[in-house]
């Protein structure tokens, strides 16, 4: 309901108060939510402009979601015009993606296809 609620807020414009809901499932949450509330909780600071906080909500580790959270930041770092950090971020997501049992393909390609649009 918490995820829910903030995909509503969020789709409104509320970005403020759409990150409440998000807050609660980070901290009561079960950890698949967990993951989905932090990528969500990062999409809505980048969208006030809160890199800084984005990168925070992102630093914690969530079991199967280090390829969506290192995937998230290197999107994070490419808004930022950070491109070093970017590419940096994009290989660990790629790392992580090739490590997931059974690798998803799709997601390797996707990563991959993203790394090389960035200058070598």
């Amino acid at each position: 309901a918490s995820l829910q609620m903030s995909a509503v807020l969020a789709t409104e414009g509320q970005y403020e108060p759409a990150q409440a809901p998000l807050q609660w499932v980070i901290k009561n949450g079960e950890p698949e939510n967990q993951g989905v509330a932090r990528l969500r909780l990062a999409d809505l600071q980048m969208q006030l402009n809160q890199k800084d906080a984005a990168l925070q909500t992102l630093s914690t580790s969530v079991e199967k979601f280090e390829a969506a959270f290192a995937a998230k930041k290197s999107d994070i770092y490419m808004v930022s015009g950070e491109l070093d950090q970017a590419k940096t971020a994009l290989n660990e997501a790629l790392a992580e993606a090739k490590k997931a049992s059974p690798a998803n393909m799709l997601a390797v390609d996707a990563l991959e296809s993203k790394l090389k649009l960035l200058p070598q």
